[in-house]
């Protein structure tokens, strides 16, 4: 303990002097002999997969461009592009709304808004799964009802917002 706080022999102006002058010290630069080689055979073993992948006959491009751009996977793809599309500017302003209710200094707009994040929060994502399911293929029938004449264009809404409130407000607090 004495040699860290016995500088009784010790100047203090010259003690922060020396602290602060740096100049005699040369900077090296760190060494990283493992890196070359990691990335070296990185490189070759990415190098070897693709050129498996791309020259192997047995991968079967032309059965894969086959399959790949047949009718009903364009269809799919399409369908989810289209879904995405329509959930994420619906749920964003839905959110938004619910996001700026739930807020407010309205108790009432603020429990709505917490009520809605609690009931959809509560849905399982394979139910959710379903129901967009049955949205889309009404979407394509031109179809806007379900079997009890309730209204579906909002479901991917309902569920995007509150994805967005919850993003923005936080968890769910009673």
């Amino acid at each position: 303990m004495a040699l860290t706080t016995d500088f009784a022999g010790i100047d203090a102006g010259s003690r922060a002097a020396e602290s602060k002058d740096h100049s005699r010290y040369r900077i090296v630069p760190a060494r990283h002999p493992g890196r070359l080689a990691g990335t070296i055979f990185a490189a070759l073993v990415i190098i070897a997969v693709l050129y498996s992948i791309f020259t192997n006959p047995r991968w079967g491009w032309s059965v894969f461009a086959e399959w790949f751009f047949a009718e009903p996977v364009l269809v799919g793809l399409g369908r989810t592009l289209l879904l995405t599309v329509l959930a994420a500017i619906s749920g964003s302003i839905l959110g938004t709304a619910l996001a700026l209710a739930r807020v407010s200094k309205s108790p009432l707009l603020s429990g709505l808004s917490w009520g809605y994040i609690w009931l959809l929060r509560s849905i399982p994502v394979i139910v959710l799964l379903l129901i967009l399911n049955n949205l889309v293929e009404q979407i394509e029938r031109g179809e806007w009802k379900d079997s009890h004449g309730h209204d579906l264009r909002m479901t991917v809404a309902f569920h995007e917002a509150q994805k967005l409130l919850t993003d923005a407000t936080g968890p769910t607090q009673p």
